[in-house]
C-alpha cells in the first residue's frame, strides 16, 4: 500500500476508524459492541507540542461532535523555551459563547519549564467548572490564551486525556 492511501478498519456497528496520511487516528459514529455503546467508557488522550505561534491563535484539540460532550479527566502541560509573559492566562476549555473552563493557568504560574498537572495544587492554576464534568455539547475542546499576545515562551507541551460523553 503506497504511503498516500488511506485504510479504512473496523467498519462495524456504525463506526468507522481511518488511519490518516499523518498517522492519525479518527473514529466516526459510534463505537458498539453487542449493541452497547463503548465510546463513554474509552479514555482518549491527546498530546502535541505547539508554537507559541499556534497557542496565540488558539489551539482545537478535538473537534465538536454532535450530540457529544467531553469530559476531562487529566490534563499536562509544561511550558518551552522562556517564560510565558504579555497575555493575562491560558485555558483548556470549551468552545461556547460562555465556554466552561476546565483550569485557568494564570501567566504568573508559566514560568520555563513548569509543569502544570492536574494532579497538583500549584499557585495561579485555578480548576474551572469543567474540570471532571462534562463540557457543552456539540463544541470543540481548546486551548486559548486571553489578553495580549502570548510572547517569550516558544512552546507549550499540551496532554489532555478526555472522554466522550452522551
Amino acid at each position: 500500500m503506497s504511503q498516500n492511501q488511506t485504510p479504512n478498519y473496523a467498519e462495524q456497528g456504525g463506526a468507522r476508524s481511518v488511519i490518516g496520511a499523518a498517522g492519525e487516528l479518527d473514529i466516526i459514529g459510534t463505537l458498539k459492541k453487542n449493541g452497547v455503546d463503548l465510546t463513554e467508557q474509552l479514555t482518549f488522550t491527546y498530546a502535541a507540542r505547539h508554537t507559541l505561534i499556534e497557542l496565540n491563535a488558539g489551539i482545537t484539540i478535538c473537534a465538536a461532535i454532535a450530540g457529544k460532550k467531553y469530559k476531562v479527566t487529566h490534563y499536562y502541560f509544561r511550558v518551552i523555551g522562556g517564560a510565558a509573559t504579555a497575555a493575562t492566562d491560558v485555558r483548556l476549555q470549551d468552545s461556547n459563547s460562555s465556554p466552561v473552563v476546565v483550569v485557568t493557568m494564570a501567566v504568573a504560574g508559566l514560568a520555563e519549564d513548569d509543569e502544570i498537572d492536574s494532579d497538583d495544587t500549584i499557585a495561579n492554576i485555578t480548576k474551572g467548572a469543567g474540570w471532571m464534568t462534562a463540557l457543552t455539547a456539540a463544541k470543540s475542546l481548546d486551548v486559548v490564551k486571553t489578553g495580549s499576545a502570548m510572547t517569550t515562551m516558544t512552546h507549550l507541551d499540551v496532554i489532555v486525556e478526555y472522554q466522550i460523553v452522551a
